[in-house]
Parts: C-alpha cells; structure tokens; sequence
C-alpha cells in the first residue's frame, strides 16, 4: 500500500478521552517553539494540526456551534490555518464519526481524510494527525483509525491514560500498530486526575521494558480548560 509523503506523526490513544488533543496541542506548540520567530515563507508553517473526522458538538456561550478538539488544535497553531482545514469533517452527536455521521443522513469521506491530510502537507514542515479515538476504533464506514494511519504511513505516537490496567491496553496498542507496518514513536503517558494513581510510578518503566518502546513524556494532570465560549 503506498503512502503520503511527509514529516509528521499520527496521534492515536488507547481509548478515547485519554488526552490526545492536549498532548497535540502542546506539542504543537512545542515544536513550533523550537525556531521562535522563524517563518519559512508565506505559504509554509513549520506545523499544522489536522483533525481529519471530530464528532461532538458544543455551543457557545452566544448559541454558536463548536467542536472543542478543533478549537484547542486552532489556538495551538495560532490561527495559522482555518478551523475548516484543521479539521474539516464534523458531526454533531458524541459518538463514533460514521455513528454521528449516519445519524445526519451523511458518511465520512475517505478521500477527504487523505486529502485533508495532503492539503496540510504541502503547506506546513510537520503535520500532526490526531486521530478519532483509539488505534482500532472507527473513523469512516469502511476504516478503522488503524486504516487511515497505514495510508499516511507516518509514525505513530500513543497516549494513554497513568493508571491501573493502562499496561494491558497500551501493550495491546503497540502490537497493532507494528502489526500493521508502522513504527511506533513513543508513548505518552498522561494523569487524568489530580491524584496519581499509585500504579503511575512503575507504568512507564513497565511499558518501555515489555513494549521496547519510548516513553515520550509523562503528563502531570492539567485540569479542565474552560471552552465554553472559545471564539472572539
């Protein structure tokens, strides 16, 4: 199966809710840090974020419509690209992205989750791909995530939740990522809670031994944002 070329990751979770979109934002940013100042041209970004299908909707403070994934992705570029670029397939109910989409009488399109991705890609140095949930959930009628990760072919980062059991799902996560072709990039691991689960002080050390993998990072819990009313 042939690939999309660029230089990016695929940002995946071993389930959803586990704080994918807040560990691409921040590394959004962070790699946008590494050249403070520097603009390649007008044209070119050194990242760009992309959502390819977000189901979810909320509203504003003023009755507006939003998608709280997009929104945070959008503020990490600094408005670079269009909420309609970062992520251009959106579907009101909380559910799987072909689930909500049916309920509107819609699909996903899979050509529009490629092509977003290359649209992207000719403009910024590194693409940043969050997918809808986890590696083997569904993100069109036909793919798994898993599916659109092996057309972009890009390497594969996994953030999971620093808690008891997060072994099983993450060493689960890693196998069919490599069972698939891709590489995986490191695991994030990420405290959901205030109070750290006492499991979280062996989990890395676990995961990087069993899985032969990195662990990227360990996120420290960083509450809530408040999105209710996110636009200006």
């Amino acid at each position: 199966m042939s690939t999309l070329p660029s230089s990016g990751y695929f940002i995946t979770g071993t389930d959803t809710g586990v704080g994918k979109t807040v560990f691409t934002s921040q590394l959004a940013r962070s790699l946008a840090a590494e050249k403070p100042g520097v603009v390649l041209s007008a044209e070119r970004a050194l990242v760009a974020a992309y959502k390819p299908a977000c189901s979810g909707v909320e509203y504003s403070a003023a009755g507006e419509p939003y998608w709280a994934d997009i929104e945070a992705l959008y503020t990490s570029l600094g408005g670079r690209f269009p909420r309609e670029r970062i992520g251009p397939q959106t579907f009101r109910a909380a559910l799987s992205p072909p689930a909500a989409a049916a309920q509107e009488g819609r699909s996903v399109d899979e050509e529009l989750l490629l092509c977003g991705y290359r649209w992207l890609a000719e403009r910024a140095e590194t693409v940043l791909v969050e997918g809808a949930g986890g590696f083997y959930s569904p993100i069109s009628a036909n793919w798994l995530n898993a599916d659109l990760a092996e057309r972009l072919g890009l390497p594969v980062l996994i953030v999971t939740p620093n808690r008891l059991g997060t072994i099983n799902h993450t060493l689960l996560t890693i196998d069919a990522v490599r069972r698939r072709g891709l590489t995986v990039a490191g695991v994030v691991l990420n405290q959901l809670s205030p109070s750290p689960d006492p499991s979280a002080a062996s989990n890395a050390a676990e995961i990087q031994q069993r899985g032969q993998v990195n662990i990227w990072a360990e996120m420290s819990f960083v509450g809530q944002t408040n999105l209710s009313d996110p636009r200006p």
